[in-house]
């Protein structure tokens, strides 16, 4: 963990309801930018056969597999013999 979170967990102790409320939304901004980023960028490298790898949520272990299908902002990824709908933002090419 960088010293940036440590501030973090400090900062929080001392704001205010309001400054909180400010932080967490100017955060979960700068997430959903980086997400749209991400898939865009995905979106224009990545074509049905490449082969790719993301982190499963449930298990937390990573998966890899080929890309059969692209759509709007998910992609058909096909792991051994099951086909996974991964948004294209969590996908990272092998």
């Amino acid at each position: 963990m960088n010293g940036f979170i440590e501030v973090l967990k400090t900062s929080r102790l001392t704001m205010s309801d309001d400054d909180l409320n400010r932080a967490i939304e100017m955060m979960q901004l700068e997430r959903k930018g980086r997400q749209v980023r991400r898939m865009s960028t995905n979106k224009r490298s990545m074509r049905p056969g490449t082969a790719v790898s993301f982190q499963n949520r449930r298990t937390q272990t990573t998966m890899t597999g080929e890309i059969i299908r692209i759509k709007t902002k998910k992609a058909i990824v096909k792991v051994g013999d099951v086909n996974w709908d991964v948004p294209l933002s969590m996908l990272s090419a092998e």
